[in-house]
């Protein structure tokens, strides 16, 4: 389990910074083609939840929505808390990169409004691991569907009232 959770972390964090790099160099050109990864991020994150979820269920008995949502949060680990100290603002930028296009339409229409949102973009991980821990959550078993028996054949009483209508007694 802890080797799927960490090739799904990496996959996810991968994705997330060739995305970014892909919104990164749409936002200061063509900032509505570049919502187009974004939108990609967001259905990658989802999907990969869902393939998370039912790989883990296949390896294991027992899975918990908690494994899909420290497996996101492994993946969100470098860029919070290492790459703001250490990398170059570039490299910063391509972890976020994917949602650089919405600051860059909000400062194309709106001026000023695009540099406030910027600072806030590392917000952006909260949605990743949200989406995908939603997409990994549990998903009870279907019930079996009830048996009908054919005609003539013999089944249980289940209830009280078929055994006394039968005129049988039931203590």
């Amino acid at each position: 389990m802890l080797q799927l959770r960490l090739q799904t972390a990496f996959l996810l964090l991968l994705g997330q910074l060739l995305l970014g790099g892909l919104g990164w160099f749409l936002a200061g050109r063509w900032p509505w083609i570049g919502l187009i990864p974004a939108l990609v991020l967001l259905w990658f994150a989802w999907r990969l939840g869902v393939v998370f979820r039912e790989e883990a269920e296949r390896r294991t008995r027992r899975y918990r929505t908690a494994a899909a949502a420290w497996t996101a949060v492994m993946s969100q680990i470098p860029g919070l808390l290492l790459l703001p100290f250490w990398a170059p603002d570039w490299i910063y930028s391509l972890w976020q990169g994917t949602f650089l296009p919405v600051a860059a339409l909000l400062e194309r229409y709106r001026p000023g409004l695009g540099q406030v949102v910027v600072p806030w973009l590392w917000a952006s991980a909260a949605a990743i691991v949200l989406l995908f821990a939603g997409a990994g959550r549990e998903v009870p078993a279907p019930a079996p569907p009830p048996v009908r028996a054919a005609p003539g054949e013999w089944v249980p009483a289940r209830r009280l009232a078929d055994v006394q209508k039968r005129g049988v007694r039931v203590r």
